[in-house]
């Protein structure tokens, strides 16, 4: 083994670490925004309910 093949296997091993992180990164904000979709859903609802409270009783 020479110093290209070890640079070589050093770029390999980089390379998956940043796709690995990428898609952890991506992960996250697909995880953030389901998140924030479940609140604003909530918060609809809530108001939903709080409207529909002041109209039948």
């Amino acid at each position: 083994m020479n110093i290209s093949d070890i640079n070589n296997f050093i770029n390999v091993i980089n390379y998956i670490l940043k796709c690995f992180a990428h898609a952890v990164a991506q992960a996250a904000d697909v995880s953030v925004a389901v998140t924030r979709i479940y609140h604003w859903r909530n918060e609809v609802f809530r108001r939903h309910v709080a409207q529909a409270k002041r109209i039948f009783y």
